[in-house]
């Protein structure tokens, strides 16, 4: 469906349909001061940009080059005719003397037509090809036409392809500056920049000639502030227009004030978590969600925008689930401003042989060279062309293809270095949204349909690793806790969060930082959502120093406590379960020290050991598998506890985008290997000395015949796991991003396909007597009797199931439907006479 739903602005004109050459215009003047600029720009970077007295205003807080502000409502796209910009411009800081270097004006041709229109429009600072043609006038008045294809980072002043005299000066009030270019006979393009005073006294016009892609693609305000001291230029912006034959208008291109949503179901309480844009105090209130029903939109929740993450939460209880339903949320914006988005709210697919799950971890953008800040990228170009990998467009079609049930995004969706600019820690807030903006805008298009689960790790929180030790504050991030304020981190956590399922426990952490760690039910399925980074231990801390291993938490035990009873919980239909964790429970890469050892890497959940030995011992009793992302390499490993295999089987999905590629190359051979298995796979220990036994790896190294090779060859993709109900079995395989159903493979080695059963694998030293039951697929319960103590749920395959256990002794079992709460309750021991148990409609009473 078209998930824009709505689209009025105040803000652009369109003087013509957007068939035929259309005009535009923006002015502000019905926009009140605020930090969005409105739905036909997109601003580089958004604290960079605002709205104030009825136009833009560009006041980065630092001397920062090519700020830009581009046009999602139009481009350049027609091979013939003619083009036409204007722009009224003047500076903020008149009487700043000492700026050297500034400049203002247009962009133009910004991803030559080569690139995905949302691509082109985080185009700013990074010369290289795609980087456009800078059009303006400098603070002494010269007009000039620059390619900013062959700058360098950081310039201070322009080396234009054709520059006039210095005439109107910015610092004496408004410029009227304009900019065309018109197709010449040879089939080059004649671009000419005019500025004029405001009184028209003065004026300056400079031309040059460019091949004809030099003016595809998208157009931007520029402005350049200049400077190699504290004084830098400022500017501002009005009555922006454009006209021509070559212009193309896109009326589905626009951003905000909804920029995107992310819903969960589950056990029929649905959670809708929209994301706004920045918009002033008086617009927060008020945000509506509808449904569609009978042809007819109807209101069924209101809620306020916050206004630190500019999130609003719906939640809806008594969800019927049983059908597809339509939503559209509209913001608290005048009639003359409204925009709505939405999807549908897909029926629950509680019947469906095969649920699948799609999984990534590592949302990485740009390449290093446009990603990289100035202190790294002096003198180097990058390509935006060949280097811009949002909006990530061969992804997102690889998965609406294979249409999953869950999205799981397992942590980095944004990532503060490199996304596409430095962390500005002087406006973190909003530095984060730019980026966080960036993954809703590239997954919006899936999340607005599909059930997405979507949880920060330490990038997203703005830090490069993160032991989060309880909430609590730290100077280093190596000591425990967040670096960042705890304001700060609540931010990042709503927005990414807040659509999950109601928190198993909401007491906050330190700080009173929230906690999201939960359940979830959704078809066949029940998922435990862990927080496997808020809780540990930080490896400088006061508790390693210690030598006290007693002191090191991994999980901590409120979550454990979470844990134990999800895994006995089979309520709800759930027929098999699974973890969704930022990083899985091994260290399963071999980084190299310089002397050649393993590095023991405490940012994994391999360490600390004993609490990665209690979270395996739980999962494995309601017969789990791990989901988890975040170490920069695909696997597929069995682990164990006191033998190997003796858990659960774990799948880590590769990134999206990978700038750190690992590699699984142990010292020595893995033992118990099958014939023709390499030596990497087997039987292994981990640095930390865990048991892993590793089946599917895609080790980077091989080059992928895939352009550019920058990304491709180093491994990148996402990972679809297919959980069958009735089979009971599930097959993992992890994806390369260029390929998919029909068109391509898995990564070699994929997919893998185990048994439910598989995921507890071990080995029963008795068996209690066979249960036949006249409920088809009831749980079973095995609790050891003189303990209490769970030992495993289940529910089974059929009506027969034969328990192991793993002592000898006396057990309680539990035989029946959690739903109806009808159960036969069996006492029962190992070493007796093994008879089949029949149970009948009779042996079944209500709990």
């Amino acid at each position: 469906m078209n998930h824009l739903i709505t689209t009025i602005s105040a803000v652009i004109a369109l003087t013509a349909s957007s068939t035929a050459s259309p005009d535009f215009k923006l002015d502000w003047d019905q926009t009140p001061d605020q930090q969005w600029t409105g739905p036909s720009t997109w601003a580089n970077r958004l604290q960079d940009w605002n709205v104030h007295q009825n136009r833009v205003e560009c006041t980065p807080n630092r001397n920062l080059p090519m700020r830009t502000l581009h046009l999602l409502s139009h481009d350049v796209e027609a091979a013939n005719g003619s083009i036409e910009l204007n722009v009224d411009l003047g500076r903020l800081d008149q009487e700043t003397t000492q700026a050297t270097g500034g400049a203002a004006g247009f962009l133009i041709g910004a991803g030559r037509g080569k690139m995905d229109y949302r691509a082109a429009s985080i185009v700013h600072q990074v010369p290289g090809p795609g980087a456009g043609l800078f059009t303006g006038v400098d603070l002494q008045g010269r007009v000039f036409i620059h390619d900013n294809e062959l700058g360098v980072y950081g310039y201070d002043d322009l080396k234009p392809l054709a520059q006039s005299k210095a005439q109107p000066k910015l610092s004496s009030g408004t410029v009227k500056l304009s900019c065309s270019a018109t197709k010449q006979s040879n089939g080059t393009w004649k671009i000419e920049v005019t500025a004029k005073s405001a009184d028209g006294k003065q004026s300056s016009t400079v031309s040059g000639e460019v091949p004809e892609e030099r003016i595809l693609g998208n157009l931007a305000l520029v402005a350049n502030p200049g400077g190699k001291n504290k004084d830098y230029a400022r500017f501002w912006f009005d009555n922006w227009a454009g006209k021509g034959e070559g212009l193309k208008a896109h009326t589905d291109r626009s951003f905000g004030p909804v920029a995107g949503t992310q819903y969960t179901v589950s056990r029929r309480i649905l959670k809708i978590n929209a994301q706004m844009v920045p918009l002033p105090a008086k617009r927060l209130k008020g945000a509506i969600l509808e449904v569609k029903k009978d042809g007819k939109w109807q209101k069924i929740a209101t809620t306020d925008i916050d206004p630190v993450s500019f999130t609003a939460l719906f939640r809806v209880e008594n969800w019927d689930d049983t059908q597809d339903v339509p939503y559209r949320v509209t913001a608290p914006m005048p009639a003359s401003d409204e925009q709505a988005w939405g999807g549908t709210i897909r029926r629950n697919p509680r019947e469906k042989e095969e649920f699948a799950v799609a999984a990534f971890t590592g949302n990485h953008n740009f390449c290093k060279q446009i990603a990289a800040g100035p202190r790294h990228n002096k003198g180097r170009k990058g390509s935006w062309i060949e280097g811009s990998w949002f909006p990530h467009a061969d992804l997102v079609d690889s998965i609406s293809a294979q249409n999953p049930d869950l999205l799981f995004f397992s942590g980095d969706q944004v990532y503060e270095a490199a996304s596409p600019s430095f962390p500005d820690r002087a406006a973190a807030e909003l530095d984060y949204l730019y980026k966080w903006y960036l993954y809703v805008w590239a997954f919006r298009d899936l999340t607005c349909d599909i059930p997405t689960v979507s949880i920060p790790d330490d990038h997203d929180v703005f830090q490069g690793n993160f032991w989060g030790q309880g909430g609590r504050a730290a100077k280093r991030q190596n000591d425990g806790g967040y670096v960042y304020p705890a304001e700060f981190v609540k931010m990042v956590e709503r927005t990414q969060t807040d659509n999950l399922p109601d928190p198993y426990d909401p007491t906050p952490v330190e700080q009173g930082i929230g906690v999201y760690y939960t359940g979830l039910n959704w078809g066949p399925m029940s998922f435990a959502i862990i927080e496997d980074r808020k809780f540990k231990t930080g490896p400088d801390s006061d508790e390693v120093k210690s030598g006290d291993k007693s002191k090191l938490v991994l999980l901590g035990g409120r979550q454990m406590k979470f844990l134990n009873e999800w895994v006995g919980d089979w309520s709800d239909g759930a027929a098999m379960k699974a973890s969704l964790t930022a990083t899985i429970f091994a260290q399963l890469h071999t980084w190299r020290n310089k002397d050649g050892s393993i590095e023991q890497d405490k940012d994994t959940n391999g360490w600390p050991v004993a609490g990665r030995n209690e979270a395996l011992r739980s999962l494995r009793k309601g017969y789990t598998l791990m989901i988890g992302g975040d170490q920069h390499l695909a696997t597929t490993a069995h682990h164990g506890v006191d033998e190997f295999g003796d858990s659960g089987w774990s799948i880590c999905v590769p990134s999206i985008a990978n700038y750190f590629p690992r590699s699984w190359k142990p010292i020595k051979a893995g033992m118990n290997r099958k014939p023709g298995q390499p030596e990497w796979a087997g039987d292994h220990h981990d640095s930390w000395g865990n048991k892993v036994s590793m089946y599917a790896v895609a080790n980077p190294g091989k080059e992928s015949g895939h352009k550019p090779e920058l990304l491709h060859d180093r491994v990148p993709g996402y990972g679809i796991i297919r959980f069958n109900q009735k089979t009971r079995n599930i097959e993992m395989a992890n994806w390369p991003r260029y390929a998919t159903v029909g068109k391509g493979e898995p990564y070699e080695g994929w997919p893998v396909t185990v048994s439910q059963q598989s995921n507890y694998g071990r080995n029963p030293v008795a068996y209690l007597p066979e249960i036949f039951s006249e409920k088809t697929n009831p749980v079973v319960k095995v609790i050891e009797k003189k303990s209490g103590e769970l030992v495993y749920a289940l529910r089974i395959n059929g009506n027969k199931f034969t328990p192991g256990v793993f002592a000898e002794g006396e057990y309680t079992v539990k035989v029946g439907e959690p739903d109806t709460k009808e159960w036969a309750v069996l006492s029962v021991k190992t070493g007796a006479k093994q008879e089949t148990i029949n149970l009948g409609e009779n042996d079944f009473d209500a709990e």
